[in-house]
């Protein structure tokens, strides 16, 4: 089995994250802590095998590649870093909100 990476959520993306919890909790409670599940389950499996999903050529960064992680309709952005073995989640965005062009 390959080394794993450590994840790494940024203020911004846990802020986002909550953001999300709160709206589908005040639109559909019942629904609201499994989204949130599933969304956090994609995340982690991003410990094994984080190259799997597609860099984003749109959006530059000075620290790298912007990879983007689909749960739909939510777009999970992300860089890796080699050199620690580590994911840092940059940004949780609805897919119909316009991308950043830098982070």
């Amino acid at each position: 089995m390959a080394d794993s990476y450590r994840v790494f959520y940024s203020p911004r993306a846990a802020s986002e994250l909550q953001k999300i919890f709160d709206y589908i909790t005040e639109h559909s409670p019942a629904n609201a802590p499994g989204f949130l599940r599933q969304i956090i389950d994609s995340i982690d499996s991003l410990e094994q095998f984080p190259h799997r999903h597609p860099v984003d050529d749109l959006i530059k960064s000075k620290r790298g590649q912007v990879r983007v992680l689909v749960v739909s309709p939510y777009l999970i952005l992300y860089q890796i870093e080699e050199t620690q073995r580590a994911v840092q989640l940059i940004s949780v965005r609805h897919g119909a909100r316009r991308r950043p062009r830098r982070l």
